[in-house]
């Protein structure tokens, strides 16, 4: 479990004020993805971002070519958001909860991109051979009538004409693989870099798509997560095992025990991903830091709605659940209905 980011002195941490438990018998599951997806959901998604990594290569070159500041790595990661955010999006139209599959699907879009770039500055070199053989053969001079030649063959095979003239005698290889090993190692870097990239931010996208909640009983994913519960960091571990541990009475608790207290520069946020039709909820643990990258303690984790309403508590604005929280050793409240039963 990842340290948390705070940590105070001994006498202030919220577990000696009220000691979390530990995971009790029979606690909710932790949302685990089904690894469910479909035939038809993986090759839509794959042939979406096929074409949105031939379309952001065709961007990518054409921002390369403009007067744009590029560094040579804006144009990549711009592919880059380009394609993981079209596949994240065709992942969950298609409803695939598998993260290995998404992951293979966004590498495969990753280093697509990097050969439709390469291709395409291949066809551009092409494209500019053949300009210049038409602009010789307009000249005069002696060699004018090989150089019209030239030119009218590069219009029926461009291709051919250009491996002919700027291949052969550097490499044995035709086609964009001789064109590779003539530029050298400085194409193979850029390709790499470029592949890396796109891949990195489509894996991560398509992942975080597959992993999100799923309600396998309405066959819907759940809502963006909204937050519920904001505490000091240092109480992460506590609110993580008690949320664990269906433990209402301590999530109350903690929130008592923070009432008060400065976040400073980092909090643990408690975060709820309910079902848009039958309500089921899921509760995950976030800790955010203005110094670091957020750090997700606790996967999204099956709750109730009791503890939901839990979690949303605030100690000044609900003052008659002072008394049921006041100990960390007070029992819960009995339900009513058992009573006049």
């Amino acid at each position: 479990m990842t340290e948390p980011i705070d940590n105070p002195s001994p006498a202030s941490t919220p577990v000696e004020a009220a000691p979390a438990p530990m995971l009790a018998y029979g606690a909710e599951p932790t949302y685990v993805p089904s690894g469910y997806a479909t035939g038809g959901g993986l090759l839509v998604a794959l042939g979406g971002g096929l074409l949105t990594a031939a379309i952001g290569a065709a961007l990518g070159l054409a921002w390369l070519l403009s007067k744009l500041p590029n560094f040579l790595i804006l144009p990549s990661i711009a592919q880059g958001l380009l394609v993981g955010v079209v596949l994240l999006r065709l992942l969950r139209r298609g409803k695939v909860r598998n993260p290995a599959a998404a992951i293979v699907v966004g590498v495969c879009c990753g280093l697509a991109s990097a050969a439709f770039f390469s291709a395409m500055l291949y066809g551009r070199a092409v494209y500019l051979t053949r300009v210049e053989l038409h602009r010789l053969a307009q000249g005069p001079g002696p060699g004018q009538r090989f150089f019209v030649a030239a030119a009218t063959r590069a219009d029926s095979h461009p291709f051919e004409v250009y491996d002919a003239a700027a291949l052969q005698g550097r490499t044995t290889h035709h086609g964009l693989l001789g064109f590779f090993i003539m530029k050298g190692t400085a194409l193979w870097i850029v390709a790499g870099v470029q592949a890396g990239i796109v891949a990195l931010f489509a894996a991560v996208l398509g992942k975080a798509s597959a992993t999100r909640p799923f309600c396998e009983i309405c066959g819907t994913w759940c809502k963006a997560p909204y937050n519920v519960a904001v505490l000091p960091a240092f109480y992460a571990q506590p609110l993580s095992k008690a949320i664990v541990s269906a433990d209402v009475q301590h999530v109350l608790t903690l929130h008592d025990h923070a009432a008060g207290r400065a976040l400073g520069t980092s909090c643990a946020v408690a975060r709820v991903h309910a079902c848009p039709r039958c309500g089921q909820k899921f509760a995950d643990v976030v800790v955010k830091s203005a110094r670091r990258n957020n750090v997700v303690l606790l996967r999204p984790q099956r709750v109730s709605q009791e503890m939901v309403e839990a979690l949303k508590y605030e100690p000044e604005e609900a003052p008659t659940l002072a008394p049921a929280v006041s100990d960390a050793t007070a029992s819960p409240p009995t339900d009513s209905s058992t009573e006049n039963g």
